[in-house]
């Protein structure tokens, strides 16, 4: 299998050619919630494609969705879904996650910081040579962000980290491979950054997301058996409701 390392290329791929998976996925990494709010009743949407994948497959797409509503001048809860395909049609998974935290605005330099403390749920569905594997876990994460806002241009750069707990998991094949993953993976804290990027109007742009997870697994008793989506991509249009702009 071709190996696809440089990220224009692997979406250039996955619109282009239609790839098959070497095994099935039982953690991918998804993307950040990242409102960069100012102050009080700000509400923010964004929904667009999602792609995932690593160095040997990037053929994993759907949709994401993130809501983010600001009822004080401190504070912030965010929530974000996620739904996943493989391109063969041998897997697919969802996520929800929800957060609460605090943010805090600078007018004179247009600088965002916010911390947001969350926990979310994943499911995984995948049918390698006919049988079913799946997972299901837990992230507990912490996502500190710092950001520029503006009326055409927002960008942030959020180094969240989390710890994934396997809640559950069905090897129907029995394969031994997928045991010791599970056994070696049960609980593992990883350190996912990402960078968001806005173009655009005062209250709708064009967001582009990019994420990346340090958690990784090495196979050795299988080729190109890559058992973990670590990176992530969206690309997404943005929705802000405030009467900032207005004053």
């Amino acid at each position: 299998m071709k190996t696809i390392k440089n990220p224009i290329l692997a979406i250039l791929a996955v619109i282009m050619i239609n790839l098959s998976a070497c095994s099935p996925i039982l953690y991918s990494t998804v993307g950040q919630n990242v409102p960069l709010f100012r102050e009080k009743g700000e509400v923010a949407l964004n929904a667009g494609l999602a792609v995932s994948g690593n160095s040997n497959y990037f053929g994993t797409t759907g949709i994401n969705v993130q809501l983010a509503v600001a009822p004080t001048n401190s504070l912030a809860v965010i929530s974000s879904f996620y739904s996943l395909k493989e391109s063969d049609g041998t897997g697919k998974g969802n996520y929800f996650e929800l957060g609460i935290g605090k943010f805090k605005y600078n007018p004179k330099s247009n600088l965002t910081g916010e911390i947001f403390f969350g926990a979310g749920l994943g499911s995984i569905k995948s049918s390698p040579d006919g049988y079913q594997i799946s997972s299901d876990f837990l992230k507990v994460f912490i996502q500190p962000s710092g950001g520029f806002t503006s009326k055409v241009f927002d960008i942030a750069f959020t180094p969240r980290v989390g710890v994934v707990n396997f809640l559950s998991h069905k090897n129907e094949g029995n394969e031994q491979e997928i045991n010791q993953f599970f056994s070696d993976k049960k609980t593992t804290v990883v350190f996912e950054p990402g960078i968001t990027l806005r173009l655009g109007f005062k209250n709708v742009k064009l967001q582009y997301q990019y994420n990346y997870s340090t958690f990784n697994y090495n196979s050795n008793g299988y080729n190109d058996f890559d058992l973990v989506n670590d990176t992530f991509m969206s690309f997404n249009l943005y929705f802000l409701m405030t009467e900032r702009w207005a004053k």
